[in-house]
């Protein structure tokens, strides 16, 4: 790849909008994007170097290390979700991708990328209190389909 490439590259991972950070083999944040920061409410300076035991709590800790294990030993891209409570009390719905990356001098490093399902999983919530609801009046008027 070119410098300009490079430049072209790293400039279009910073402006997507979609949440995006690479970390190392050993779990080590090396990157996160704009996007990254606004969905978690934290700054680069406050994550670059560290590891998510010492940002996130026991939930995402322990997804991200297990995810990230499967994702070294078999390098096969990895998708799951998340539900992230957030400082101020609000919790979105994440969609998580990762995958292996390697740089130019071949060392491993994990790719991730977050997905905002939060309107998608309210929908499914409403769906499914709407026919449980539709379930119990069928069923108390005698109602077959």
């Amino acid at each position: 790849m070119q410098p300009a490439n490079f430049a072209l590259a790293a400039e279009f991972l910073e402006s997507t909008p979609e949440p995006a950070l690479i970390k190392s083999a050993d779990g080590t944040y090396l990157f996160i994007n704009a996007a990254f920061e606004r969905a978690f409410g934290v700054k680069k300076s406050d994550v670059i170097g560290r590891k998510a035991d010492e940002l996130w709590g026991d939930y995402i800790t322990d997804n991200a290390n297990r995810s990230d294990a499967d994702i070294l030993a078999d390098g096969d891209t990895l998708s799951y979700e998340i539900n992230y409570k957030r400082g101020d009390g609000t919790s979105i719905d994440l969609l998580v991708r990762k995958f292996l990356m390697t740089d130019k001098d071949d060392v491993r490093l994990i790719g991730v990328t977050y997905s905002d399902i939060t309107k998608l999983k309210n929908v499914e919530r409403e769906l499914a209190e709407s026919e449980e609801r539709y379930a119990l009046a069928s069923h108390e008027v005698g109602i077959w389909d």
